[in-house]
C-alpha cells in the first residue's frame, strides 16, 4: 500500500495538485453612482483596474496598452457582485450615504486573459511584509507606534491591501522593546533588526526613519531587507501620504524580483536537488508549493531515496526565477556552495520515479547506489 501511494505521488501530474488560494485578490470595492447599467459598468471597470494592481503587483498594469482591451470587456470577467450603502462618517455627504459595489472576477478566466496580453498574475506565494518605524521629532527619536498617529495605520494598511501584498506591523510589546532599540532602528542596525524580526516568522523586512523638517512636513528614509539583499530609498512630504508610499516602493521592488516575468521566452528545464525530505506528506508539502507558482509549468519527479529529492522543474525566467520561488518557503533553506550555475537539461537522467522500500535485513548485502546527477539547485529541509 505504501508504495502504491508513494507511486501515485510521485506520477500525479502538476495539475492535480492544489494550488495557494489567492481569491481575495480578485475582489475590489469601489464607489458607483447608480444601479443602472450604466453606472454599473463604468464601476465595474475601475474594480477590474484595482484587482489587476492586485493580482500582478503592478500599480501601473492599468496604464499598458496590452491591458486596454481587457479593462473594455471588465464586464465579461464579473463573477458575482453586490451593492452597500457606506456606512463610516466620511462617506456620508448632503444626499446621504455614498453607494459602493463589491465585484468579484472570474480567476481562471482573468489568469487566462493575463496570460494573453504578457502579465500573468502573481499567484505564487507573496512575502509578508514587516514594518519597523523610528521617528525624530525635534531631536527626540522613539520608536514610531501607528497606534499612537491617527490615520498612520491606515494608510500602511490599505495601501498594502491595494497592493495585494500581506503586511505585519510589530507588536511593539515587551518582548519587542526588550529585542530592539529606537537607536537599532535609527541606526540600520541590521544583525539587530533581523533577531528582533525572527518572532514573526518569515517575513521581508522594511526598515522607516521619520524625520520632521517642518510643520506637516516629514522626510521618509526606508531600507529594505530581503535575505540578503538590502535597498535603500527616500521621499518626502507629509506623514500619511509618506507612509503609503513606502509601502508603494517596497511593493514595487517586490514585484521586480518575485513576480512572474515570461520575458525570456520559453520554460528552461532545471535539476532540482532537496536534501532531507522527512516523509512523503513532505513531498507532497513541496510539490504543491512549487505547483503554486505561475512560472512554474511542469514538475517531473525523477528520483526518491533515503530522503533526497531530485526533481526537474520547467520554469519560465529560469533558474533565478526558481530561486525566487523557493526563497518564500519557510522550509527550506539554499545548500551553501558558490552560485549554481543554470544548465539546460533536454534529456533528464533516467531515474526510477518510486521510492522503493525494502524489508531485507540490514546485514543482507544491497546493491550499490547509483551515482547522484549534478543538480542546478540543491535546497535542504529545515528541521
Amino acid at each position: 500500500m505504501r508504495r502504491l501511494i508513494v507511486w501515485l505521488l510521485l506520477t500525479a501530474p502538476l495539475s492535480a495538485m492544489p494550488v495557494q488560494a489567492a481569491d481575495d485578490l480578485y475582489a475590489a470595492e469601489v464607489p458607483v453612482s447608480g444601479e443602472d447599467a450604466a453606472a454599473r459598468s463604468q464601476a465595474i471597470g475601475k474594480a477590474l483596474a484595482q484587482v489587476l494592481v492586485k493580482v500582478t503587483g503592478r500599480r501601473n498594469i492599468a496604464a499598458q496598452p496590452a491591458i486596454a482591451g481587457l479593462l473594455d470587456t471588465a464586464s465579461q470577467y464579473v463573477q458575482q457582485y453586490r451593492y452597500r450603502l457606506a456606512d463610516t462618517p466620511a462617506a456620508v455627504g448632503e444626499a446621504g450615504p455614498q453607494r459602493l459595489i463589491w465585484v468579484k472576477f472570474d480567476k481562471p478566466a482573468l489568469d487566462r486573459a493575463l496570460r494573453a496580453a504578457g502579465f500573468p498574475a502573481w499567484t505564487g506565494t507573496r512575502p509578508r511584509l514587516l514594518v519597523w518605524l523610528a521617528s525624530d521629532t525635534g531631536g527626540r527619536r522613539q520608536l514610531f507606534n501607528p497606534e499612537t498617529v491617527p490615520g498612520s495605520r491606515q494608510a500602511m494598511t490599505d495601501r498594502a491591501a491595494q497592493r495585494g501584498l500581506p503586511l505585519r506591523l510589530p507588536l511593539l510589546d515587551l518582548e519587542d522593546r526588550a529585542r530592539i532599540t529606537v537607536s537599532d532602528v535609527w541606526g540600520l542596525h541590521e544583525e539587530a533588526i533581523r533577531a528582533a524580526s525572527a518572532r514573526y516568522g518569515e517575513v521581508v523586512i522594511l526598515v522607516g526613519r521619520l524625520r520632521r523638517l517642518a510643520p506637516g512636513n516629514w522626510r521618509a528614509d526606508w531600507q529594505l531587507i530581503d535575505g540578503r539583499s538590502v535597498d535603500d530609498f527616500t521621499a518626502a512630504g507629509k506623514l500619511l501620504p509618506l507612509l503609503g508610499d513606502g509601502i508603494d516602493q517596497a511593493m514595487d521592488r517586490l514585484t521586480a524580483r518575485y513576480a512572474p516575468d515570461w520575458s525570456e521566452g520559453g520554460p528552461q528545464q532545471l535539476l532540482l536537488q532537496v536534501s532531507g525530505v522527512p516523509d512523503v506528506a513532505g513531498y507532497a508539502r513541496l510539490l504543491d508549493a512549487l505547483g503554486s507558482h505561475d512560472e512554474i509549468t511542469g514538475i517531473h519527479p525523477r528520483r526518491l531515496e533515503d530522503g533526497e529529492l531530485w526533481l526537474t522543474v520547467s520554469v519560465r525566467g529560469g533558474v533565478d526565477t526558481l530561486q525566487r520561488a523557493l526563497a518564500l518557503k519557510g522550509f527550506l533553506q539554499a545548500v551553501p556552495g558558490g552560485e549554481p550555475v543554470a544548465v539546460a537539461i533536454t534529456e533528464p537522467p533516467s531515474l526510477p520515479t518510486a521510492l522503493t522500500v525494502s524489508a531485507a535485513p540490514v546485514s543482507e548485502p544491497q546493491p550499490a547506489a547509483e551515482p547522484a546527477p549534478v543538480a542546478d539547485l540543491h535546497y535542504r529541509w529545515r528541521p
